[in-house]
């Protein structure tokens, strides 16, 4: 008689997490797949998320921009990734960015460190990180902001006195009174 072989439960995407630092794929086991903003040159984080969500990601080509230069987008409809054409060799600078504009994706959440996601309410998300705010006005004239959130030191920054090398994960309200739009990270902010 053969032996009985127990079955395993496919293990499968529960999340994706958009942090300061890094895009981790969490799995229904816990199991987390971590992706640096900062060490990879996109190709891991493009591949990760294509087996990820099931599908190839469109892909378009932006040349009209001066910084970084030009670059291509991967876009899974809800989140994509971009890379510029001439990645930066200074190990402080990001290699790829990550940009939210939807909550899930095929049934798979999408959301920052802090559990924000797309769609949360701009006046609660403004609340918590009042400090951390850029308000304008927006076009109907309102207003809108970017919300800096899970701000870190960047890695390998030059030191350099009087200036600060830091990036977030940016939370975009185009309507303060409406809900957040976009999620974009890492958001640089070098200050002087």
């Amino acid at each position: 008689m053969p032996a009985v072989v127990p079955s395993v439960a496919p293990i499968t995407v529960a999340r994706l997490v958009i942090g300061s630092s890094a895009l981790s794929i969490v799995s229904s086991d816990g199991s987390v797949d971590e992706l640096s903003y900062f060490d990879d040159d996109g190709a891991a984080a493009i591949a990760a998320l294509t087996r990820a969500l099931g599908a190839e990601p469109a892909v378009e080509h932006q040349t009209e921009h001066e910084e970084p230069g030009p670059f291509s987008i991967y876009d899974w409809d809800g989140i994509g990734i971009s890379v510029a054409d001439t990645v930066s060799t200074e190990p402080h600078m990001y290699k790829f960015i990550v940009q939210a504009d939807a909550a899930d994706l095929a049934g798979i959440s999408i959301e920052t460190s802090d559990a924000i996601q797309v769609g949360d309410a701009a006046a609660a998300v403004a609340a918590q990180y009042a400090g951390h705010l850029s308000k304008y006005q927006n076009d109907e004239g309102g207003t809108g902001f970017m919300a800096r959130a899970e701000i870190v030191a960047a890695p390998n920054a030059p030191v350099t006195e009087g200036f600060e090398y830091n990036y977030a994960v940016e939370l975009s309200a185009p309507d303060e009174t409406g809900g957040i739009a976009t999620i974009t990270a890492p958001g640089a902010n070098f200050l002087h």
